[in-house]
């Protein structure tokens, strides 16, 4: 079982900087989408690794995480953008309960490379649409 080390994006002495690809595919995967509470208004800076709902791995800075499940906000709706295939780290993404209006599941999700390992335990990724 491998064993990710992550850093949490509520861990406010955290000042690493992210990897400048992750960091710039991340405002683009938040363009695509439709944000009517401003749940992702902290994703802005340097710092992507404390960003709502961005967890990195303490080591690297390579994003790990995106949990983006809706809790007590305005549902997000909007387009999956395929600038998450720049996170070539990424073992977990969380969109449910969000609002994607019956949109398939993108095609690219499939071509994260780490996401067929079936050795790793980081396997639990939730992409539910509504």
């Amino acid at each position: 079982m491998v064993e990710a080390l992550t850093i949490n994006s509520n861990d406010s002495d955290l000042n690493m900087a992210c990897i400048e690809v992750e960091r710039k595919a991340l405002p683009e995967f938040k363009h695509g989408l439709k944000d009517p509470s401003g749940r992702l208004s902290s994703w802005v800076g340097a710092v992507c690794c404390k960003w709502r709902g961005v967890d990195c791995n303490n080591q690297t800075g390579n994003v790990v995480k995106v949990d983006l499940r809706q809790h007590d906000f305005l549902p997000l709706g909007g387009e999956i953008s395929d600038s998450l295939l720049d996170l070539k780290h990424l073992t977990y993404l969380d969109l449910s309960l969000n609002d994607f209006q019956g949109i398939p599941i993108p095609n690219f999700l499939g071509s994260f490379e780490r996401w067929n390992d079936s050795s790793s335990s980081w396997k639990f990724i939730t992409v539910t649409l509504s």
